[in-house]
C-alpha cells in the first residue's frame, strides 16, 4: 500500500479514536482498505510522518509472552 494512503488512513484513525496503538491503527486500516498493511511498514510510516508523534508504549500480555506496542497521537492533541 502506498505510504501516502497509509498516512491518510492513520491520521483519520487517530482523529476518530484519539491516541491509538500500532495494532489498533493496523486493524483500522486493514478493515477499511482492500490491501491492508503490515505492522513493520506501518511503524516505519508512522515514525517518519511529521503530523504524528509517539506518545508512549503499552504492554500487551498473552499467555506465556508479553510485548510492548507503541502508542501514537496527532501532534497538538495534548493541548486540547
Amino acid at each position: 500500500m502506498a505510504k501516502v494512503r497509509v498516512r491518510v488512513w492513520a491520521k483519520k484513525c487517530l482523529e476518530e479514536n484519539g491516541p491509538s496503538t500500532t495494532e489498533e491503527i493496523c486493524e483500522y486500516i486493514t478493515h477499511r482498505s482492500t490491501v491492508g498493511v503490515t505492522m513493520r511498514s506501518l511503524g516505519s510510516v508512522l515514525n517518519s510522518t511529521t503530523g504524528i508523534k509517539k506518545c508512549g508504549r503499552v504492554l500487551v500480555r498473552f499467555t506465556g509472552r508479553s510485548y510492548y506496542v507503541n502508542q501514537w497521537q496527532i501532534i497538538g492533541d495534548d493541548e486540547r
